[in-house]
């Protein structure tokens, strides 16, 4: 409800020491706050917040106003833009209000679908539209009361800036989070190098944007450090609207820019996919599916994917130090942007935003004889991995474009060889790529010691292949009564596909049990998305063992890995980044589901011997969120 004595509760004449908290941040005269918003704030179209000033003035009632009314349809919109309550009739607020409360109410009913049972139906279709694997993970299963829905950040210091009671970040506090983002986490970040961070004081002054980036990352994890979180995000929000305008045109500064930008990108937040929530304008920009698009139009607006014709040209001219080019740099970033896109694309089962073309499926040849640091080999060795899939989907049509249905029109027999060949290609892209440490790797600046990211984009590759090959297989199923006359023997391909998919899904959930446990303390720093691939695989077996059941005793042993693999993500929390643990809990959870179903059941030892009409794997489309 609005006051209509709010202007008059702060006397503008004469008192330099009344302003707002945005022209106080600047340091700035803080002009027609009378009206009940400056005029820096109506232009940035922000809310104005005015706080009690050390001269005994009081907080502008207005403030408060403005954000129980316009502000609050804005924050769950999501935009940046809303009206100012002085430019809005009585009638036209009581609209503003019920507009809110709806789409609030809306926002409610679709996030208590992962709680209530009884409405998964609404939150599959109206919340989360294409949750891919994260939806499965966030879904709660046959026990809605024991689920562990994941949960975006939220601190009493999240509220006090929406309050308008700012804390100040001490400098050397900053610094202290951009030291910890240099040590524990820059390797998740191959766009930077570890020289970007080795003068923090210089940073600090010359490069504040890419300090604030990192200290907000930094926050996430160091212990302690959470509360810190949202003093860092009006700061970071700056910067983020100020790559919204005319681009700089000093390479340093842009470089600098993209660094920033990709310290943001490489650490975003599966639930802002599985679990959206209402966001406010200043962390509107910091919601993954806004940074993905707004990261890949800044690389577009900087021509980052015509980099490869200079670098070409570069690396043909016999050019010396290529590698501290301005081009090669933007080239390696754009190389980055095609992974993170090709990634994105399976958690979200979207087609990706950035397809391979001629500049990167002649990457790898082309910068191979290139002196190169070890991060940018592990990028080459990723982009190498999609080249892979790719050739494996022009010999089976389907199996690279994920995000639809297959052709149903193809021999399953000849699929299933496209896939074995598709498995030895992998067996020999690892022997390249020094995956298990080989001394014969081929790829030169290789280094092997530090191939955990290869070894992991390797483990998951294998398990989508074979994942998506049982979707290939069982479209082919649809028609082989009629066209194949060989349909006899289609129900035992299904259940040899779906074993082998089974142990890609175990080794995928072996990956953290077998980092040594010196090691393991670096892994909880590892971005959302890779916990997620891992819990995922670990429900994956979970539902094949509930279908085949003893019938096969290796998922006995599988059940095993995930059982503990569901207990190492429990410990793997760390500050408020409590991903691991949510993950972890939903296992077990699932565990203790499938161990009370099967205690009531007696399972058919024969089912593996069954033909393709009684081994029923319709539940892959379940699995990926596509009924």
């Amino acid at each position: 409800m609005s006051n209509p004595e709010a202007g008059t509760q702060i006397d503008m004449a004469g008192s330099a020491a009344v302003a707002c908290v945005a022209c106080r941040r600047l340091k700035m005269r803080c002009i027609g706050l009378e009206t009940g918003c400056c005029n820096r704030c109506a232009k940035a179209k922000r809310e104005c917040i005015v706080l009690p000033s050390r001269r005994g003035h009081q907080a502008s009632k207005s403030s408060s106003s403005r954000q129980r009314n316009g502000t609050v349809s804005s924050k769950i919109r999501g935009t940046s833009q809303h009206d100012s309550p002085a430019s809005l009739t009585s009638s036209e607020k009581n609209n503003h209000e019920r507009h809110s409360r709806s789409l609030s109410d809306s926002l409610s009913r679709s996030n208590s679908g992962h709680i209530d049972g009884h409405d998964g139906y609404h939150s599959r279709h109206s919340s989360t539209h294409t949750g891919g694997m994260l939806v499965v993970l966030s879904s709660p299963g046959r026990s809605p009361s024991k689920s562990h829905t994941p949960q975006s950040h939220e601190s009493s210091h999240g509220k006090d800036i929406r309050n308008g009671k700012i804390p100040s970040l001490s400098e050397s506090v900053l610094e202290d989070l951009v030291r910890f983002f240099s040590q524990r986490l820059i390797y998740f970040v191959p766009i930077l190098d570890s020289s970007d961070l080795d003068d923090v004081p210089f940073v600090m002054r010359h490069r504040r944007p890419l300090a604030y980036c990192a200290a907000l990352i930094a926050a996430k994890f160091a212990p302690g450090s959470g509360h810190l979180y949202d003093q860092i995000v009006p700061h970071v929000h700056d910067f983020l609207r100020s790559l919204e305008g005319p681009l700089a045109q000093a390479d340093d500064i842009i470089w600098m820019q993209l660094q920033a930008y990709a310290i943001l990108y490489a650490n975003g937040t599966s639930t802002d996919i599985s679990n959206p929530k209402a966001e406010s304008e200043e962390t509107r920009r910091l919601n993954h599916w806004v940074l993905k698009s707004s990261i890949e139009t800044f690389a577009l607006r900087l021509s980052l994917h015509q980099s490869f014709s200079e670098v070409r040209r570069l690396i043909q001219d016999g050019a010396h130090h290529v590698e501290q080019t301005f081009a090669f740099r933007k080239y390696v970033y754009w190389l980055w942007l095609f992974t993170l896109s090709h990634h994105f694309s399976l958690v979200t089962e979207c087609p990706p935003s950035i397809r391979a073309d001629y500049s990167i499926r002649t990457a790898c040849l082309l910068l191979s004889q290139v002196e190169k640091p070890a991060r940018i080999t592990r990028l080459l060795a990723e982009v190498d991995l999609c080249m892979l899939w790719n050739a494996a989907g022009q010999s089976l049509p389907g199996l690279d474009e994920f995000w639809c249905p297959p052709p149903q029109d193809q021999d399953p027999e000849a699929a299933s060889r496209v896939l074995d060949d598709a498995d030895a290609a992998l067996d020999v892209w690892s022997q390249r790529w020094g995956v298990h440490g080989e001394p014969n790797a081929t790829y030169p600046g290789l280094d092997v010691s530090n191939n955990g990211a290869v070894l992991f984009h390797y483990r998951a590759t294998r398990f989508w292949l074979r994942v998506f090959s049982i979707r290939v297989i069982r479209s082919s199923r649809l028609t082989a009564n009629s066209t194949f006359p060989q349909n006899q023997s289609l129900g035992q391909l299904n259940v040899r596909l779906t074993l082998k998919s089974a142990e890609a899904a175990e080794k995928m959930c072996r990956y953290l049990l077998d980092i040594p446990l010196i090691k393991r303390d670096s892994a909880k720093h590892m971005a959302d998305f890779g916990f997620a691939l891992i819990a995922f695989c670990a429900l994956y077996v979970l539902r094949i063992y509930e279908l085949f059941g003893s019938a096969f005793p290796v998922l006995e042993g599988y059940v095993k890995t995930v059982e503990e693999t569901g207990k190492v993500l429990t410990e793997m929390g760390v500050g408020i980044n409590t991903i691991p643990v949510v993950y972890g809990k939903r296992v077990l959870d699932r565990l203790e589901e499938v161990k009370r179903s099967f205690a009531m059941r007696v399972v058919d030892p024969s089912l593996g011997a069954q033909v393709a009409e009684e081994v029923d794997l319709r539940w892959i489309d379940d699995f990926f969120a596509r009924v």
